[in-house]
């Protein structure tokens, strides 16, 4: 049973086995600071980690904040200072001077870990975490809260079997949040159910990536979901920005670049497999969405030189 929390902190040692994870917390915490409260709290962090707003901090790690009610300000380096609202992250990658607090007049909420690792610094090269201190509205608050009372709850536990799921809610908590971002560095994205609101989209969305090897079309899927077409395309375009057609040739073109990593596949199972139907409706809709055909991809893969890695996802 999930305890609730208020005001709560752990700082965590690092481990060699916890660096070959690629990912592992050093602290996470949460509090509450009441309108004209001091912040920090009196409680007392390591040197390390403590900061105020006169002098702020610059980490050797990751930290995420999260504010979940209440308002405040964050600023890095020479930058001016901006507002962080209820509902943001604010994520700070290692290196960089800031410094946050919440406003004197709201307070605010906050839930924070710090972590590092192999894998947080891919997902800058990726473009999923900026390089520079950023701030960024999410969706599914409650999920998110619900991810770090997970990670205190195994902070405070006993068992050596349950500590090492820590990394396991670290990860949680970042796709919930980096899934969030919108910035054009990340590019346009194709929502999974888990992140669509309406249960109409999410049901179809469902439908089309769970089809079989025939794939479905518009038509046949406006049939099973017992709706309008004009619904159908209204729902989608409100929840995920695009319509019914361009999530069915998404799923189609994924599922390609899967297969074409299989070399004893041939174009003509690829193209069935993947819905397509056929080789020249394939290389069509392939080449026009990646700019090279499917052979092309496949040799790229096959080769696996980094500069043509970067340019397959860009």
């Amino acid at each position: 049973m999930q305890t609730t929390y208020d005001t709560f902190f752990r700082y965590l040692p690092v481990h060699k086995r916890d660096e070959k994870l690629g990912l592992y917390v050093t602290g996470a915490g949460c509090a509450v600071i009441e309108p004209g409260g001091s912040y920090p709290s009196s409680q007392s962090h390591p040197d390390f980690y403590d900061f105020t707003w006169t002098r702020g901090r610059t980490l050797p790690e990751f930290h995420m904040v999260w504010v979940a009610a209440g308002e405040g300000d964050f600023q890095f380096e020479k930058t001016a200072a901006s507002r962080i609202r209820a509902g943001s992250v604010l994520m700070i990658p290692p290196g960089r001077w800031h410094r946050y607090r919440p406003s004197a007049r709201l307070g605010w909420t906050e839930y924070w870990a710090s972590f590092n690792g192999d894998i947080a610094r891919q997902w800058i090269k990726t473009g999923l975490i900026d390089p520079q201190p950023h701030v960024f509205p999410v969706v599914a608050d409650e999920l998110i809260q619900r991810a770090f009372h997970r990670l205190f709850d195994r902070l405070q536990s006993p068992s050596i079997s349950v500590t090492r799921l820590i990394p396991a809610d670290m990860f949680e908590l970042l796709t919930l949040t980096a899934g969030s971002r919108s910035d054009a560095s990340i590019g346009t994205d194709h929502a999974a159910p888990s992140d669509i609101g309406d249960q109409l989209v999410a049901d179809a969305v469902a439908k089309i990536w769970s089809a079989g090897r025939e794939s479905i079309s518009v038509d046949e899927l406006v049939d099973e979901m017992l709706v309008a077409r004009r619904t159908l395309e209204r729902a989608f375009r409100r929840q995920l920005g695009h319509g019914v057609h361009e999530e069915i040739l998404h799923c189609r073109l994924e599922r390609t670049k899967q297969l074409l990593a299989d070399r004893s596949l041939s174009m003509d199972d690829i193209a069935i497999q993947s819905g397509f139907g056929n080789v020249r409706s394939l290389r069509r809709a392939f080449t026009s969405s990646e700019g090279m055909s499917p052979q092309a991809y496949r040799q790229v893969i096959s080769a696996g030189t980094q500069g043509d890695i970067k340019r397959l996802n860009r």
